[in-house]
């Protein structure tokens, strides 16, 4: 049955979606669902989701991700996912920044990738909130070393 007929928007599924898989915290169901090519496809779209929404999504599949990998070993066919992570900079999602370094080690993105998504780690630089904003400058160094950034990037940010 198309989502349509459920008076669902396709775009905001994945709020219902991931509240039921994290209720079941069956890593194999999660990782299937995650997986499955429907999802894969349609996940660039939880950019388009406003704000609030797109917030608790996000951050849902933030802990979706944890559960998987337990934080060891980031799988590559989630790439999807870890690059929408990459890109925003709220919560507690800016803790897959400090991943990045295992991500690219791993192969499950590249350099050039973290690269293109930089803007979003800069502005933890600037958190509001005092650990966040703590530990991304303690991920700096890593960060410069690794290419991702450079001290010019983050000069703007220190004064």
């Amino acid at each position: 049955m198309p989502l349509s007929c459920l008076h669902i928007h396709h775009r905001s599924h994945f709020y219902g979606l991931f509240s039921l898989l994290l209720y079941s915290r069956d890593e194999r169901l999660i990782e299937e669902v995650l997986l499955s090519q429907y999802n894969l496809k349609d996940a660039s779209s939880i950019g388009e989701v406003p704000g609030e929404v797109r917030r608790k999504v996000l951050d849902q599949l933030y802990e979706l991700l944890d559960i998987i990998d337990a934080g060891l070993f980031p799988d590559k066919r989630l790439k999807t996912y870890y690059m929408l992570l990459l890109d925003n900079y709220y919560g507690y999602l800016n803790q897959k920044w400090f991943k990045v370094y295992d991500l690219i080690k791993l192969g499950v993105i590249s350099k050039e990738e973290a690269v293109a998504h930089k803007n979003s780690f800069l502005e933890l630089l600037e958190s509001i909130d005092e650990r966040t904003k703590s530990s991304a400058w303690d991920k700096v160094p890593d960060l410069i070393k690794l290419g991702v950034i450079s001290e010019e990037d983050v000069k703007r940010y220190s004064a």
